[in-house]
């Protein structure tokens, strides 16, 4: 019994995070290559993505701000 539920928490807390943290490293690595590949420095790369984020945030609080008002 002590065995079963062991992996039902492994299934419902350690796969969902590890798959997460797999897919988030895939997409950094290919974001990276991709601006290797335009010759961006580490720290152009770093600047597009606080543009991005930004404007993410952005969207959100907007977004929060017209529903609070309608």
């Amino acid at each position: 019994m002590q065995v079963v539920l062991r992996a039902n928490i492994y299934i419902r807390i350690a796969d969902p995070v590890y798959a997460m943290s797999i897919g988030v490293a895939a997409a950094f690595v290919r974001i990276r290559r991709e601006e290797k590949e335009k010759d961006r420095t580490t720290q152009q790369s770093i600047d597009g993505l606080r543009r991005r984020v930004n404007v993410l945030f952005e969207k959100s609080v907007d977004s929060n701000s017209v529903q609070k008002a309608g």
